[in-house]
């Protein structure tokens, strides 16, 4: 079991005897064991590099240079 928020871990806390007293005997290592560090979901990394490839696609497309005017 692990929470993404301390509403979430306080209810659990409340409503489960067990982590209740695994929280008063070692507190460090309970948290540790029920709480996971907030990560980016991969999907959003996935958007984020589609979104950085497509506007790098558009600047390229936008950067024509103008003809240069034909030598005598």
């Amino acid at each position: 079991m692990t929470f993404h928020g301390t509403p979430e871990l306080l209810q659990a806390v409340r409503s489960n005897a067990k982590l209740e007293a695994e929280l008063k005997a070692n507190p460090i290592a309970a948290l540790e064991k029920v709480t996971q560090p907030t990560t980016l979901p991969e999907t959003w990394v996935y958007r984020l590099v589609v979104i950085t490839f497509a506007l790098s696609l558009f600047a390229a497309a936008g950067n024509k240079r103008p003809s240069e005017p034909p030598q005598k």
